[in-house]
């Protein structure tokens, strides 16, 4: 069902990271990135958890995309349980978890964020599928969302606006670094104003 990475347990981590790669990303990638970033690597414990095969099907724009809503809510519920299973085999709390992802694993990360008890997420190039299913925040609970205006995956008018907009008058402490160019991809300079996220007291 899923794949995972780990980096070796620190003995004094401040928290636990998820990484959620995006679709035909290497997971590798994904570690490097953040596990190279001197300030998560010498703060957060760092798991990635990856699809054997996907983690939804691809929608066919916001009209289309029942499936893809549906496969969302299961892929949602096993991961959920996952992290239950590994927090208490790794010995973590769930509110001191920050999720990370990419693309597709952005909205994945973005749908378990807002179904579970977590920390801090971080959202490069991605969205919430179906907008109506965000609820209303009912504590503080921090975000990091990161879009470049030429996005070709995710446009801007028909799925970042929405996304953003929503978390925002639902009650959500949303961050936004918002760019006209840098398409669909994310860099090493975005994860570093990731960890100053990562860095900063927990809100949840």
């Amino acid at each position: 069902m899923f794949g995972f990475l780990k980096r070796k347990k620190l003995k004094t981590a401040k928290g636990q990271l998820f990484l959620f790669p995006g679709r035909g990303q290497d997971p590798e990638e994904m570690m490097r990135l953040y596990g190279d970033e001197p300030m998560v690597r010498s703060t957060h414990d760092i798991y990635c958890i990856y699809p054997d095969v996907e983690w939804y099907p691809i929608p066919n724009g916001v009209t289309k995309q029942q499936n893809s809503v549906k496969g969302l809510g299961k892929t949602t519920a096993d991961i959920i349980k996952v992290i239950k299973d590994m927090s208490k085999s790794d010995g973590f709390q769930e509110g001191n978890i920050t999720l990370a992802g990419h693309s597709a694993g952005a909205v994945v990360a973005l749908s378990v964020w807002l179904s579970g008890s977590y920390g801090a997420l971080v959202a490069h190039n991605g969205c919430a599928l179906d907008v109506k299913s965000i609820p209303v925040a009912k504590k503080p609970m921090s975000c990091l969302l990161f879009h470049n205006r030429d996005d070709n995956c995710f446009a801007w008018e028909e799925r970042y606006l929405p996304t953003r907009n929503t978390l925002i008058s639902n009650g959500y402490n949303v961050t936004c670094v918002e760019r006209s160019s840098g398409g669909h991809g994310i860099t090493a300079a975005d994860v570093s104003m990731a960890a100053i996220m990562l860095a900063a007291p927990k809100t949840s």
